[in-house]
């Protein structure tokens, strides 16, 4: 017996700290997704902080509307001018068949192929400097390039829609350059998304193209006041067509103030021949009224009223 009292208390002791142990077990915890959404009745209800969402209050913001695309200009318009709207029909159809005998070409001394200045490359077996036939394109410096089913090609697929406006051309002819009579608009394709559009002029002198112009940089809208003349519409933008206020239409230039002279026409460096002027073709060789002499280089206009082309 005293030698079993050790254990027995032993055993006692063991006992009395599981008991201890059972009482410091938490209660199970309740999942907070688990618990009931309604209380009793009558009983107020309490959001919990940091777990009822805020909602949102509503944007006030206006939202910014899409950009709208700019449409080509109609390909129907016209400029009312048979030989300038021959020009157009051919383009704006892709009529490669009735376009490519309208480009005037000019003789141009040539030089060998990769030569600077912007004059056409000679041909195989033809010595520099030599002249051959090329089609003036100016951009930001004036080429002259040989192949001109390939730059009229090239100009049908750059023209974007119908023609965005019908100028009549700037008096100031170059020495080997003629704008002709009038300047037809066109808007072209962007290159890029981060290019923007540029404006293509394509000169046409009696339903002939002499020469195509895209600007440097500038959209089609830069062509109104080209080089800063201020250049008489004939068919005017589409965003002023039919409004009375803006650029109106006009089928003539603005009077200005005349003088009389007389001229026999003018003497043409590029192919030995004497030339009259379009304002002088009614009447050459007679006293008209107009403005003076258009090319001071090419015609000896006196203040007697006599003119003579320049030998």
């Amino acid at each position: 017996m005293p030698a079993r009292a050790p254990i027995l208390l032993l055993l006692l002791a063991l006992t009395l700290l599981a008991g201890a142990c059972e009482g410091d077990v938490p209660a199970p915890v309740t999942p907070i997704g688990d618990l009931p959404t309604e209380g009793p009745p009558g009983a107020t209800t309490i959001p919990l902080p940091g777990l009822t969402p805020t909602p949102e209050p509503p944007s006030t913001a206006t939202p910014t509307p899409e950009p709208t695309p700019t449409r080509p200009p109609d390909e129907g318009r016209r400029s009312g001018d048979p030989g300038v709207d021959a020009v157009i029909e051919a383009i704006v159809t892709e009529d490669l068949d009735a376009l490519v005998p309208l480009a005037l070409m000019r003789p141009r001394p040539c030089t060998p192929a990769g030569g600077t200045g912007g004059a056409p490359d000679c041909p195989p077996d033809v010595i520099a400097g030599a002249e051959v036939e090329a089609f003036p394109v100016g951009a930001c410096d004036l080429s002259w390039r040989r192949d001109v089913a390939d730059t009229m090609r090239r100009l049908v697929e750059d023209a974007t829609g119908g023609p965005y406006a019908v100028l009549a051309s700037p008096e100031d002819d170059l020495e080997w350059v003629t704008y002709g009579d009038h300047m037809v608009v066109f808007r072209t394709e962007p290159a890029s998304e981060l290019v923007p559009p540029i404006g293509l002029g394509v000169f046409v002198e009696q339903g002939r193209v002499v020469h195509l112009n895209y600007l440097c940089s500038g959209p089609a809208e830069d062509f109104l006041t080209w080089r800063g003349i201020n250049l008489d519409v004939v068919l005017p933008p589409p965003a002023l067509e039919g409004t009375r206020t803006g650029i109106p239409a006009r089928s003539s230039r603005r009077p200005r103030a005349a003088t009389r002279r007389r001229c026999s026409g003018w003497w043409s460096p590029s192919n030995g021949r004497a030339r009259i002027p379009r304002s002088w073709r009614a009447s050459a060789g007679r006293p008209v009224v107009t403005r003076g002499c258009r090319r001071r280089r090419w015609c000896a206009c006196s203040r007697s009223g006599s003119a003579t082309a320049p030998t």
